[in-house]
């Protein structure tokens, strides 16, 4: 083989050699790009999902109705506290339904109003529920295209579901409650235990107002990047905070060390924490304060 050749057989190696690292680069971009579809379907159908809520919230008004004002409504609280938060409630009847009794132990969460049995329609509390908290097009179909039934009924995946976390800014003022959506994936309405190791478990940790780190006292806590934690720090009556905080956090960065989770959230904490629960299953939650005021009498 002469110099010639062999110059144009190393530069055909080359540009192989270049080809196959500009191949391999491309493949890469492949399944980044099914990640970013998949994440791209999950904001899609969330947003759908706050979107129902929100018209069901506007034309149901569960920020009044008669269970979760029970919560909220002054309990032996004198005068001097009316211009601070009442007790935060939890209307979640999907968790109701799967879990029971409180959030994490500290909040309550009730079944409102709007899913007690129908004797009119004859329709169930779980059937009730499917309907006003839950996202009803995602549908089962046949290899025929023709959407599946189960027991005559269209069978629904029931993938997105919310709750609404609601709180009144000035206890005695029951025209003015604040709402938030809570939207969750893949929560079904026949769990009889939670949704996963640490669902919905306390955990003690510190953050200070303004800050965006969370210290969590357990590297077991089940964290990582884009879960929910809530605040659920108990200040008792005659904080400025409400007695129970309620506010919601999106973890974006988890860092284990010494025996601790340093959690980096989104959003600057509005309080200082010393409990928080991870909120297990929860995609986006979205803050729509007050609303429109359907009260009547």
């Amino acid at each position: 083989m002469n110099r010639r050749n062999a110059i144009s057989l190393i530069e055909v190696l080359a540009a192989l050699f270049v080809m196959a690292i500009g191949l391999i680069a491309l493949m890469t971009l492949f399944p980044l790009g099914v990640l970013s579809m998949a994440q791209a379907i999950k904001d899609g159908r969330a947003a759908d999902a706050a979107r129902a809520a929100e018209a069901v919230a506007e034309m149901q008004d569960p920020r009044h109705d008669s269970n979760c004002d029970a919560i909220m409504k002054p309990q032996g609280i004198t005068s001097p506290l009316a211009e601070y938060p009442s007790m935060p409630v939890y209307c979640d009847p999907v968790g109701f339904l799967s879990i029971g009794g409180t959030l994490g132990g500290v909040i309550q969460r009730v079944q409102p109003t709007l899913v007690q049995p129908d004797p009119l329609s004859g329709q169930t509390t779980q059937q009730l529920t499917t309907r006003w908290f839950t996202l009803t097009d995602d549908l089962v179909f046949d290899i025929d295209g023709t959407p599946a039934q189960q027991g005559g009924l269209i069978e629904r995946q029931g993938l997105y579901s919310w709750a609404y976390m609601m709180q009144r800014p000035r206890i005695y003022t029951d025209s003015v409650v604040n709402l938030t959506i809570v939207v969750y994936q893949s929560r079904g309405l026949t769990l009889q235990s939670g949704l996963g190791t640490g669902t919905e478990t306390p955990y003690t940790a510190q953050g200070s107002a303004g800050s965006t780190t969370i210290t969590v006292f357990t590297p077991s806590a089940p964290c990582r990047r884009n879960t929910w934690v809530l605040d659920c720090t108990n200040d008792g009556a005659g904080s400025r905070n409400g007695p129970v905080h309620a506010n919601f956090y999106r973890v974006v960065a988890v860092t284990t060390t010494g025996g601790q989770a340093i959690l980096e959230v989104q959003q600057p904490l509005k309080a200082n924490v010393n409990k928080i629960i991870v909120m297990d299953g929860v995609v986006e939650v979205f803050e729509k304060g007050p609303g429109r005021n359907n009260k009547t009498g």
